[in-house]
């Protein structure tokens, strides 16, 4: 899957990396590259915490199963 990562230069040094996509993504580094790898992880422990999340809310009945849907 592809992501944009919007970049900013910090006043202080370093940059400040966003995943336009996702609006709790942020991460940092010394360097636009390691800004990009830092954002990287974030993404994925996002995905991770939402997929755990998905799991605890299906909830099993005799027929049927219900889970929510996030939009």
């Amino acid at each position: 899957m592809e992501y944009t990562a919007l970049i900013e230069e910090c006043k202080e040094g370093g940059f400040v990396a966003q995943c336009a996509q996702m609006r709790n993504a942020f991460a940092q580094g010394e360097t636009i590259e390691e800004a990009q790898e830092n954002l990287k992880e974030v993404i994925r422990l996002l995905m991770e915490c939402e997929q755990e999340q998905q799991e605890k809310i299906i909830v099993k009945s005799a027929h049927f199963y219900r889970a929510a849907v996030v939009l």
